[in-house]
């Protein structure tokens, strides 16, 4: 009994030994590989940033991200991430002329022994005006237009509950560089409609950029709508002359 408790523990010891082992070098993990942004209006641009985190024991390098269609760009700092940090990666997907179910993937480029080619994807469903989306229709503004401007100002999305059942909204992702995002508290009733506040920030160091947000409502098959986000300077400050001319 004795001896079999031994070689229980060598055992064991051999095996903990090998994981450490494998576990050496860098090591690329993102805890999210597969995003979901569910329903999108059509002729716009959607944007979500994955984490690389690297969780190995020496430092890992980026050095390059690669799309499969031009439809998708990829931006990311090419450079090394320290051992238990961490370095986003932005994907930013235009659907123009692109309907119905759409699945795109980018891939990492890394040091990484084990997966030096890492994967990471996105899917949605693009739809038109008038097309049925599912427990929830977006009556106002589905899309957000935004300018230098609406900063310190509040923006309104406008949901209906065009099911059966009462349903909650729970926020997913949201670009908290640029907006703070409300949802409608409590459940929607059948019929009713509920407003999400957007808070645009009252200070924004990048003037042009391209995000949305993601929220989920609470029906069986967890339903998703992702709001585009487009901020840009006003055209009356990009066609103001410079002084002196």
């Amino acid at each position: 009994m004795h001896r079999f408790v031994v070689l229980i523990l060598v055992a064991l010891l051999v095996a903990g030994s090998s994981l450490c082992a494998q576990q050496k070098g860098p090591r690329l993990l993102v805890v999210q590989p597969v995003f979901d942004y569910g329903f999108v209006p059509d002729s716009s641009k959607v944007a979500h940033t994955y984490w690389l985190n690297n969780i190995g024991t020496d430092s890992l390098k980026v050095f390059s991200v690669e799309v499969t269609c031009g439809c998708t760009k990829a931006s990311v700092d090419r450079g090394v991430v320290a051992v238990n940090d961490s370095m986003p990666l932005e994907v930013v997907f235009d659907n123009l002329n692109r309907l119905k179910k759409q699945t795109r993937t980018t891939t990492v480029l890394s040091n990484d022994p084990a997966s030096s080619k890492y994967e990471v994807s996105f899917r949605c469903f693009t739809y038109v005006t008038g097309e049925p989306t599912g427990p929830v229709a977006i009556t106002k503004n589905k899309r957000l237009r935004l300018t230098t401007l609406d900063q310190g100002k509040d923006v309104v999305v406008t949901i209906k509950n065009v099911s059966k059942e009462p349903l909650e909204a729970k926020l997913i992702a949201y670009p908290s560089e640029l907006v703070s995002v409300e949802l409608p508290q409590g459940a929607l009733a059948p019929g009713t409609k509920g407003d999400i506040l957007v808070r645009v920030k009252s200070e924004i160091k990048n003037k042009n950029q391209l995000k949305s947000f993601t929220f989920e409502m609470s029906d069986a098959v967890r339903s998703r709508y992702t709001i585009p986000i487009r901020m840009s300077e006003p055209i009356s400050a990009l066609k103001r002359p410079e002084k002196g001319l």
